[in-house]
C-alpha cells in the first residue's frame, strides 16, 4: 500500500450505534496512510449526514462528540459532512486479524463484513462538522483536548469527583483514603491526560533537601509515574499520564488512570509526611520502601 491513498466510496456506510441501532449515513472518501500491513493505518473518512441524523449523534454523544448544544446552529433539511479518524486501538486490532485497506472499506459498506466492529459508531472520533449553504460552508472542529476532558467529567460525576474548574487549563476534584484526602489536579496537553495528586502540605525550606533526594530515589524504582516538587514553594505531586495519540481514551481509561495514581500516591503519604515533618531521616524514608 502506498503512503496514502484516496478510496471514493458514494455509497451507504452501515454505521451502527452502540445499541446496535443503524445510523444513516452516506460515504464520500475514505483516505488511508501507512503500509497497511506492519503498522495500524491511520484511516480518515468523509461521510454525509441528515441534520435529524446529526441532531440524534449528538444527543446520544456518538464518534465521540461531546454532549450537549453544537458550537454553531445547523439548518434542517441540508446534510452535514463529517470528517472522522479511526481510533488508533481500532485500526491495531484490524491489523493484528490480517486486515488492511480493503477489510476496512468492506466493513463500511457490508453489515456482516468479518471485521464488522470498524463500522461501529464508537471505533470513529470525528475531527470535523460542516454544513454547506450554497458555495459557503460552516461548522466547527473538534479540540482533541475537549472531547479528552468531557470523557473526564463524565467519569468523575460517575465515581461520585465532580470536576471543578480550577482554571490555567487545571481541574480538580478531593481524592480520598480513609482519615486522609489531598488534591487531585487534571489536566489536558492535546491528546495526553496528566493527573497530578498534591501533596496537603508544603515542605519546609529546610526539609525539602532530604525530600528531594527521597523522589529522587522513588523515581528511580518507579514503573509508573514520577514525583515532582517545587523547590521554590515545596509543593509535592505525584504525576500520572496517559499518551492517547495511540489508543482510546475512555471513561474507563480515565478511571484506571486516576486509581493507579491513588494507590501509588496513598502507598508513599505517610512517609512524605514524616519525612517532610523531620519526624523521619531520609535513611529510615528510603529503608520503608526497599
Amino acid at each position: 500500500m502506498s503512503d496514502s491513498i484516496t478510496i471514493e466510496l458514494d455509497r451507504a456506510i452501515a454505521f451502527r450505534a452502540p445499541s446496535g441501532e443503524p445510523i444513516a449515513a452516506h460515504g464520500v472518501a475514505l483516505v488511508l496512510t501507512g503500509d497497511g500491513k506492519t503498522l495500524a493505518p491511520a484511516a480518515q473518512l468523509a461521510f454525509r449526514i441528515s441534520a435529524e441524523v446529526y441532531d440524534r449523534i449528538v444527543e446520544e454523544a456518538l464518534f465521540g462528540l461531546v454532549p450537549g448544544e453544537p458550537p454553531s446552529p445547523f439548518a434542517q433539511g441540508r446534510d452535514l459532512e463529517l470528517e472522522a479518524r479511526l481510533r488508533p486501538d481500532v485500526a491495531a486490532r484490524l491489523i493484528a486479524l490480517g486486515g488492511g485497506a480493503e477489510d476496512l472499506a468492506i466493513a463500511l459498506v457490508l453489515p456482516d463484513a468479518p471485521a464488522a466492529f470498524i463500522a461501529e459508531s464508537e471505533s470513529w472520533q470525528v475531527l470535523s462538522v460542516m454544513q454547506a449553504d450554497g458555495d459557503v460552508k460552516s461548522g466547527f472542529r473538534v479540540e482533541p483536548t475537549d472531547v479528552l476532558l468531557e470523557v473526564a467529567r463524565r467519569a468523575a460525576e460517575r465515581a461520585g469527583t465532580p470536576l471543578e474548574d480550577a482554571g490555567d487549563g487545571l481541574h480538580r476534584f478531593m481524592a480520598r483514603a480513609g482519615d486522609d484526602a489531598w488534591t487531585t489536579l487534571v489536566r489536558f496537553d492535546d491528546r495526553t491526560c496528566i493527573v497530578y495528586a498534591v501533596l496537603p502540605e508544603l515542605v519546609p525550606a529546610e526539609r525539602r533537601a532530604a525530600v528531594a533526594q527521597y523522589l529522587v530515589d522513588r523515581n528511580y524504582y518507579l514503573n509508573l509515574g514520577a514525583f515532582e516538587m517545587d523547590l521554590d514553594d515545596g509543593e509535592v505531586r505525584l504525576r500520572t499520564s496517559l499518551d492517547a495519540t495511540h489508543t482510546t481514551f475512555d471513561e474507563a481509561a480515565f478511571v484506571n488512570l486516576v486509581a493507579a495514581g491513588q494507590m501509588l500516591f496513598e502507598l508513599h503519604l505517610p512517609t512524605l509526611r514524616a519525612l517532610a515533618a523531620g519526624t523521619l531521616t531520609l535513611a529510615e524514608a528510603r529503608a520503608r520502601h526497599g
